[in-house]
């Protein structure tokens, strides 16, 4: 879904998103998992991160958020959806307020 996404200047370190828009969540229950993109900025000083909470659950969301210097516990920044149209606007505050920060 994200093969056109301009994640630049990202680059993607993990994509297992393969979520279908056409076809149910329902039906792709296994794909709903919470390790699913991740984009790395400026050498790992900032990680964009994006999963399902919780695993292969229907009534869960995409998480996304931010990481400063690897510091997983405390995000710069960390929102949810259960929208994919959503998630690619999020996706696109995301790399717009990295950009800020390089």
């Amino acid at each position: 879904m994200f093969e056109n996404f301009d994640f630049r200047p990202g680059k993607v370190t993990y994509n297992d998103f393969d979520i279908d828009p056409k076809v149910t969540f329902e039906k792709q229950l296994f794909s709903l998992k919470e390790d699913m993109l991740q984009v790395s900025f400026h050498n790992s000083k900032y990680v964009l991160d994006v999963g399902w909470s919780p695993d292969f659950e229907i009534n869960g969301f995409f998480k996304v958020v931010i990481i400063k210097e690897l510091d997983w516990m405390s995000p710069i920044y960390s929102k949810k959806t259960n929208n994919l149209d959503e998630l690619h606007k999020l996706l696109e505050e995301c790399v717009q307020e990295i950009k800020n920060l390089l």
